[in-house]
């Protein structure tokens, strides 16, 4: 079998939201009570939504992964925001080879093909049911529903012009998106985003970290969030306006505005693809 062409289409989650057109302005201090949760481990990448969960939750440890010998690293963010807040963290490292030994067992755990980050969460979601935590907290959602996708947002033509783009940006493999791709002109790119695009990254954690015996928790997308966002104001749905408004109590700057980087491996999509066809996916 083929690795899944266009990257979601087969997502069991789904944001809860009722869309209706009702209209409000999202109050900050609301967004920041309902993002409180007890839950005493998080992965943290050091960016924007897992630091400011750890912030908010005071979890007891935290979770990084180390890729050796390879250039973008999220340790060094990590380690600032665990000795900011004064929480325990431990770095998982990952070659090549401990990335590769997790694949064959994910891919029958979820009967699909797996996206590039799972055996990373998988690793991460495993250190921490040794340590003995049974849920863990992860940043998931926050980029479709605050607006961490900004350049898309803002150039919504220029990403929907064609199904070419479309395909450049969300296809792995050459193989027909038109329904897709006619789902995302119609519903706009915030709906397209929260519906299709979401339910994947999560999809992807909730395999990775059950497959480990942990339970994931995604707060951002929990106690009335989604909703609140799908009504609020497209301006408070634009570059996080919200989540750093609320960061600007407690987190430094170069953590709060850190250029937004996507979660890396050193491994690209297309290796990826030929790493799930070795094993015969």
């Amino acid at each position: 079998m083929e690795y899944l062409a266009f990257r979601y289409t087969k997502t069991k989650y789904r944001v809860p939201i009722k869309f209706d057109d009702k209209v409000e302005r999202v109050n900050l201090d609301d967004i920041e009570e309902r993002l409180r949760c007890k839950v005493e481990a998080v992965f943290l990448s050091g960016g924007l939504d897992s630091s400011l969960l750890a912030t908010i939750n005071k979890p007891e440890i935290a979770y990084v992964a180390h890729f050796p010998k390879f250039e973008h690293d999220e340790v060094k963010w990590a380690k600032l925001v665990a000795e900011y807040l004064n929480i325990e963290l431990k770095v998982i490292e990952i070659t090549r080879d401990r990335y590769l030994s997790t694949i064959e067992y994910l891919i029958k755990q979820k009967g699909d093909g797996l996206h590039p980050n799972e055996p990373c969460l998988y690793l991460l979601a495993l250190q921490a049911k040794k340590d003995g935590y049974n849920k863990v907290m992860l940043g998931s959602g926050a980029d479709g529903l605050f607006g961490g996708y900004t350049d898309l947002l803002i150039n919504e033509t220029k990403w929907m012009s064609s199904k070419q783009v479309f395909m450049d940006r969300y296809a792995y493999i050459k193989k027909d998106v038109s329904i897709p791709f006619r789902t995302w002109k119609e519903w706009g790119m915030y709906r397209f985003l929260l519906e299709i695009h979401t339910p994947g990254l999560i999809d992807r954690a909730i395999n990775a970290c059950t497959a480990a015996g942990v339970e994931p928790i995604f707060p951002y997308l929990e106690n009335g969030i989604p909703q609140l966002m799908w009504n609020a104001p497209m301006g408070q749905k634009i570059d996080k306006v919200i989540l750093k408004e609320i960061a600007n109590k407690y987190l430094p700057r170069e953590i709060i505005y850190r250029k937004k980087v996507a979660f890396p491996t050193p491994w690209d999509a297309k290796e990826f693809m030929l790493l799930n066809k070795e094993i015969g996916w």
